[in-house]
Order: C-alpha cells, then structure tokens, then sequence
C-alpha cells in the first residue's frame, strides 16, 4: 500500500497466508448462500504520515474464519442471515506521537481468541435495495417525490429480528502510564424492527478487569480486579404504527424531522403500549463491594411503576475505599460518603447477612423497603 492523503502519506504491507474462501450461491434455492472464509494469518504493517508527525501501525491475527448463510425466510416476505466469526489470537502495536512532541508513546494489547455471530430474521433486503437505488438515482432532487412514500413503507419493519452476541477472552493493555488485564468480554443485542410487538435487549459482561499503573492515586488498587454483568431489556407494543405515522408527517419527507403534533401522538401510541424495562438478575464485583440487582419498571394507564431488589455484602469496605478517595476529591467523597450512610440505615438484613433494599416507586412516591423517601425539596 502506498497513496497520498489529505495532510501525508499512508504506506504498508498487507499479507494473507493460506487464505481460502468457499462459496455456492444458487438465486433459486431458498438456502441461497452457503460462504466460508479463513485465512491463516493476517499481517499488516503501516507507517501514517500526518504533516510533519508518523505514526506506526502493526498487526497479527490468527487462524480467522468467517461463516455466512443466507436464505428465504419462511413466510417469503425477506431473508435470514446468519454469521459466525472466530479468530484465535490477536495482537495489535500502535506508535504514535505524543501531544508535547516527545519520543513515539507505544500501546500494544493482545486478545487470546474471539467469537462472535449473527441471526437476522426477514431483512427486507428486496425492498431496501430497491429504496437505495431510488435515493441513489434521486439524491439530488430539491423536493421528494410522490413515489419515494410507498418505498418508504414498503420496507417496514426493516427486519423482524437481530440477534448479536461476541465474547473476548484474555485481553492484555499494554500502555505508556500502566497496563490493563481482562479476563473475558462480552456483550449481546436483541433488536426486533419496525414490528407490532417491539424488543431491544443489550447486555454487557465483564470479568476480572484488573488496571496497573504507578501514576494512579493508591485507592484505584482497591477497584481491581472488577466484574459486571448488566442486561437491560425493553418491550412495547404498537413499533410499526408509530412508524407509519412518522412516515405519513410531510415534514418527515421534506426534512427527516416530525411535527410537534406527530411527535406527541408517537408517544402517546407508546405509552399505550404497555412499555416495560426489566433489568435481569446481574451484579457489579470489586474488591470493596459485591452488588447483585433485579427488576423491572413499566407504565400502566399512563402512570409508571417500578420495583427493584438490591443487595450488597457490606458497605463498610466501599465507605473505607471513600474515605481515601476524600484524600484526593474531599468535596465528591463526602457527598458520596452522605448517601451511602443514608442507604446503609434503610437496608434490611437477607441471606447470609446481606444488605438487602427492595425499591418501589409509583405515583411519584418512592419507599425503601417501605419506608417513604423525600422526592421534593
């Protein structure tokens, strides 16, 4: 690779051993597409000039394959499409200039393996093609045309469902002022389209995030090794009205935005549709805290409602962990310090002595394992 750029010049090699890529693709069966591809490994190593500042990118990957499979979907109305990815190691070096003008900063992290995969059921592929050539062939027009709203509505919902999830293992940071270890990453999205009954899921999981650096303040120790699990989950009813109402506003045609009048019966369609947020079982883990959470808010005629169960080891390691952190933030450590004092005198005692809060909030009142918290000044 060598070519100019806007400020310099990007120069490099790419290498590719033992790449292969396997395909049968036949437009009459309902399995159209059948792919796999791989590759050994992967190198590359580029040097980015900017002006007068060059930069120096390199990596490594092994062992990378990549599954596809495609077919109709089963009420005809779309395709499904399914992924799969892998690799086994990755290391990655970049060097970079630093901002006061000293020697190149180096930052390298390595990744032991990943996976990850897809499944998207009934894309509206035949309608959103379609709708990307007209925009493509009438990008420039000053006004939209009559025929772009049946495109338009043509490709609701966009797809029935996504579901995505990748895991990381063994991730090591390498940087100028510390390092940065972590034992497994991994997150997941459930996404419905445009539908009657909408769905949108995303989780996150984190173990054993461990941070070194000796120009750290001596308490950031005590947040590592850290752990997280958070899955967050939204339902609704009545996603493809509220779109169709969106499309029939001609200010959405002529500018991509809704009238206030649109916008407010949007939300109304909404509201009414039962909206519901649960929060699954997760936890939050550092040395000076074991948190485990649970529950669910919703709206019901209009009024919101909510019940959450949190539970903690002890608070007394997080209230130390505070005090040294007031060495350095006496102002924030000791509002902080204030609350979990508040929260620690309303805590029940559960199983194998936890602090136990259970939170419920409904008509604007909020209780503490039934005791009325302040909402007003």
């Amino acid at each position: 690779v060598d070519m100019p750029t806007d400020k310099g010049q990007v120069r490099g090699i790419l290498a590719l051993d033992g790449f292969h890529l396997d395909a049968d693709y036949d437009p009459q069966a309902d399995q159209f597409l059948r792919s796999t591809l791989g590759t050994d490994n992967v190198t590359g190593a580029f040097q980015i000039a900017d002006a007068a500042q060059v930069s120096d990118f390199k990596f490594s990957e092994d062992e990378v394959t990549i599954e596809t499979r495609a077919k109709t979907s089963a009420d005809g109305a779309g395709i499904d499409v399914a992924m799969a990815q892998a690799f086994k190691s990755l290391t990655e070096t970049i060097a970079a200039p630093q901002p006061n003008g000293g020697p190149l900063a180096q930052f390298t992290y390595t990744m032991a393996g990943g996976v990850s995969g897809a499944n998207l059921t009934g894309l509206r592929a035949k309608e959103i093609g379609a709708l990307w050539k007209y925009l493509v062939a009438h990008g420039d027009d000053p006004n939209p045309r009559s025929d772009l709203k049946p495109l338009l509505q043509s490709v609701l919902p966009l797809w029935q469902e996504i579901r995505a999830d990748a895991k990381i293992d063994d991730m090591q940071f390498q940087m100028p002022f510390g390092t940065a270890t972590i034992k497994s990453f991994g997150e997941s999205i459930d996404l419905s389209g445009l539908t009657a009954s909408g769905i949108a899921e995303f989780g996150i999981k984190l173990e054993d995030l461990d941070v070194s650096s000796t120009s750290l303040p001596g308490w950031v120790s005590s947040l590592s090794p850290a752990s997280l699990d958070l899955s967050l989950r939204l339902t609704g009813e009545d996603w493809d009205r509220a779109a169709r109402i969106a499309l029939d506003d001609p200010h959405f045609g002529e500018s991509g935005e809704l009238s206030p009048e649109t916008s407010d019966q949007i939300t109304q369609i909404l509201m009414a549709g039962h909206p519901k947020i649960v929060l699954t079982p997760g936890h939050l883990k550092i040395p000076a805290l074991d948190l485990a959470f649970e529950g669910e808010a919703s709206v019901a005629g209009g009024a919101p409602t909510a019940h959450f169960n949190i539970s903690a080891d002890s608070l007394d390691r997080t209230i130390a962990l505070l005090q040294d952190f007031a060495k350095a933030q006496p102002d924030a450590a000791q509002n902080a310090l204030l609350a979990l004092t508040l929260w620690k005198g309303l805590a029940t005692t559960g199983a194998e002595g936890r602090l136990v809060w259970e939170v419920e909030t409904s008509g604007g009142a909020v209780t503490v394992n039934g005791s009325p918290l302040p909402t007003g000044p």
